[in-house]
């Protein structure tokens, strides 16, 4: 008997539920038809139309003011080395040759000469020690090969009256270092394999014109000699830290400007 009421209550209350449904349903056609008449704007519609998970993905940057992609940039740069206790490096130049394929990848190559000299250590060493030197070489010459990654791209209110656009790259890459080892009677000319990781901070202030700043490191092991009579005094490993400021430029060697131009116009007229 009771499973009979079960049955009874279910029935009757499926019905109710369905009749409701169909009383909404023709609510909601007659909300669209008083819509209509009156020439009110149908959201639902609007909704299917601009609301659909295929235009869900979007980018943060839709249009970039100063663009990389098929640009190739040449920098120039002087600097100053910074962690050395055993050399100055008055005036160091880069030249830099970088090509980016797309907003976030690049590579470069890099030539610096170091312009190094001894520094006010050395000096005071001989000085105080009767002419006694220590053992230690002077930087010559770096060149290498670097792939850049650009995580950040973004601009910056100067005083609230001027935007500024930057970037920042990490760089991870390989070389050659050329050192020249310090003897008493001359100096010896050595290269060695070097491993960089650079940071390039790159401030855009005019189509194709940036200033740069940038963080080198170079890593490699530099054979040690005796500054007395030239003996081998084994290896060592070395990190070098050298901060450079300067000016790039991006010449647009496949038109990436008018490329980007054509999209904007074709959205215009969308």
């Amino acid at each position: 008997m009771r499973a009979i009421y079960i049955i009874i209550l279910s029935v009757f209350a499926f019905g109710h539920a369905y009749a409701q449904s169909g009383q909404y349903k023709r609510v909601q056609k007659k909300a669209k038809e008083a819509a209509k008449k009156s020439g009110k704007i149908d959201i639902q519609n609007l909704e299917k139309q601009y609301w659909t998970p295929q235009d869900t993905e979007f980018k943060v940057v839709q249009n970039r003011k100063y663009s990389k992609k098929g640009r190739l940039g040449v920098s120039l740069q002087f600097g100053l080395q910074g962690n050395d206790p055993y050399t100055e490096s008055f005036g160091s130049l880069s030249a830099t040759f970088a090509y980016y394929w797309s907003e976030f990848h690049g590579a470069e190559f890099t030539y610096t000469d170091f312009n190094s000299e001894d520094s006010e250590i050395i000096d005071r060493f001989r000085g105080q020690f009767g002419g006694t030197t220590p053992n230690f070489a002077l930087l010559d010459t770096y060149y290498g090969f670097n792939y850049n990654y650009v995580p950040i791209y973004g601009k910056m209110s100067v005083l609230d009256s001027n935007i500024i656009y930057f970037d920042l790259a990490i760089s991870p890459g390989i070389g050659m270092t050329n050192y020249l080892p310090q003897l008493d009677n001359g100096e010896l000319d050595e290269s060695t394999v070097t491993f960089s990781l650079d940071v390039s901070q790159h401030f855009f202030f005019a189509n194709g014109w940036a200033i740069r700043l940038d963080m080198k490191n170079r890593a490699y092991t530099e054979d040690r000699y005796k500054y007395s009579d030239g003996s081998s005094q084994g290896d060592s490993d070395r990190l070098v830290t050298t901060w450079q400021l300067g000016l790039t430029y991006y010449f647009d060697v496949l038109g990436a400007k008018k490329e980007a131009e054509k999209k904007l116009n074709k959205k215009g007229k969308k």
